[in-house]
């Protein structure tokens, strides 16, 4: 035990001495152990199965609703009478604007 307490001693004085070779040195050791885990975490985390996936995908929904084929979006516009595909007659005049100011003149 007094082996493993006098080379401890000997290194704290280093330390104490020579603050920038020590700075350096845990420099040297510390960044390339903080390359190479960050390396592998990245390599390990890339490539995801679809259960882990699913969490990122939805977020905080319940489901995912995809449309599958070439069916185009249905609309609801004021031309086609709210009705989807145009089943409706179109307005022929403009709406009256909704004001509670008095006409000017």
């Amino acid at each position: 035990m007094s082996a493993l307490r006098a080379a401890l001693r000997l290194a704290w004085r280093g330390m104490r001495r020579d603050r920038g070779r020590c700075a350096l040195i845990v420099a040297l050791i510390g960044l390339p152990v903080m390359a190479v885990t960050a390396v592998l975490t990245l390599v390990a985390t890339h490539s995801l199965d679809g259960r882990e996936a699913l969490p990122g995908r939805l977020g905080s929904a319940d489901a995912l609703i995809r449309a599958v084929g070439d069916v185009p979006p249905r609309t609801r516009t004021a031309t086609t009478g709210g009705r989807p595909g145009g089943a409706g007659r179109r307005r022929t005049r403009p709406r009256r604007a909704r004001c509670c100011a008095p006409a000017p003149g």
